[in-house]
């Protein structure tokens, strides 16, 4: 039988109780509603925030759409993101989250690749690593995280093959 991540009864109360207040009133509806890989990137970002001290500053977590075309020029690119239970992974954050993450040890990388961000945050480390990007305006509001193989690093053999297949 495939690995399943459970329902939200049968979650350890002490990950539920950390995790609810960000989902909202709803808390068990949206999670048990969640496929098992919206879960698991929930969990994913939960214990790595929660490891490097920055979970506090996390208000709200989502999925929604990103829509990102580049068109030669910031000015010019079309980037749109909507809060509807998409595929891409988002956050809210409390004010401070920035020097959080900087304390943490992240860095704040030029990514000429992420048209829709105003920065880019990457966890320290050569292997899978946490990359948050804080959206433009007017959806600032929102930061979307995902793992990057190779440090993020697009010079990295392994990044470069996620860059190129998607």
């Amino acid at each position: 039988m495939p690995f399943a991540i459970p329902n939200w009864a049968e979650m350890p109360v002490r990950v539920t109780e950390e995790i609810a207040p960000r989902l909202g009133p709803a808390a068990a509806e949206v999670w048990d509603s969640w496929d098992m890989d919206q879960r698991s990137r929930v969990l994913d970002i939960y214990a790595v925030l929660r490891r490097y001290g920055i979970w506090p500053h996390i208000e709200t977590i989502l999925f929604g759409t990103l829509v990102r075309e580049d068109r030669w020029g910031r000015s010019n690119d079309k980037v749109e993101w909507a809060p509807n239970g998409g595929w891409w992974l988002a956050v809210t954050t409390k004010p401070g989250v920035e020097q959080a993450l900087d304390a943490a040890g992240f860095e704040n990388r030029l990514n000429l690749n992420h048209i829709e961000n105003q920065t880019n945050y990457m966890e320290p480390g050569d292997g899978t690593v946490m990359h948050w990007g804080r959206l433009v305006s007017p959806y600032e509001k929102y930061t979307t995280l995902h793992f990057d193989s190779g440090g993020g690093k697009i010079w990295s053999r392994e990044h470069f093959r996620e860059f190129l297949t998607g």
